[in-house]
């Protein structure tokens, strides 16, 4: 079972990394992905497969926001401010375990730097919910669409994903794993000071 899960994971990071090249790449890996959600999470070098550290994050999204509401518009909330992006889903420990630590983050951040939790590739909203309702987690939380635009667009292949955005919205960091309280406080204190986060 877990040769299997880590054939999966190699398998979709190797498809990852050919989105860079196509869109039926893209298309195939989130394809497989949706399909069969990997068994566990490894950490890798690269957190995106299209995102390259100084460029700029895509924000043109319209998204549900988990839970109900008005739809949430990403720029309107990132654009302007220094910015945590976390791509997740309720099915991934990994994820799971790290809402905590993004929990206390985000109070310790206090408006000065925002906080975006994505929720992709998740048939199963509810508790994803309930997991960040457990944490403490009070920032908005979309979700991604059925198409996963979102983890498309920023090249998702594996979770959890941490995106660090500065105020002009460029990618300044990125980390795929999970977060630490540590590393967190470390990474949005650098943001909060327009310092580089490495």
């Amino acid at each position: 079972m877990a040769r299997a899960g880590a054939r999966r994971h190699r398998a979709l990071v190797a498809a990852g990394i050919l989105v860079g090249v196509g869109g039926l790449a893209t298309a195939g890996a989130l394809a497989a992905w949706r399909a069969s959600p990997p068994a566990a999470v490894a950490v890798s070098p690269a957190a995106s497969a299209t995102l390259r550290l100084g460029a700029r994050a895509p924000l043109d999204f319209v998204l549900p926001r988990l839970g109900g509401g008005r739809p949430l518009r990403v720029r309107s909330l990132l654009a302007g401010h220094p910015a945590v992006v976390n791509v997740f889903a309720s099915w991934c420990p990994a994820c799971a375990a790290e809402l905590g630590a993004f929990a206390r983050a985000f109070r310790a951040a206090d408006g000065r730097v925002r906080f975006l939790g994505v929720d992709t590739n998740d048939s199963t909203p509810g508790r994803a919910l309930s997991l960040l309702r457990a944490a403490g987690a009070r920032y908005p939380v979309v979700r991604d669409s059925a198409s996963l635009a979102f983890a498309r667009a920023y090249g998702v292949a594996d979770l959890p994903v941490t995106f660090f955005l500065d105020a002009r919205g460029r990618v300044v960091d990125e980390v795929l794993g999970r977060e630490g309280t540590a590393g967190l406080e470390r990474q949005v204190a650098a943001l909060e000071h327009g310092r580089p986060t490495r």
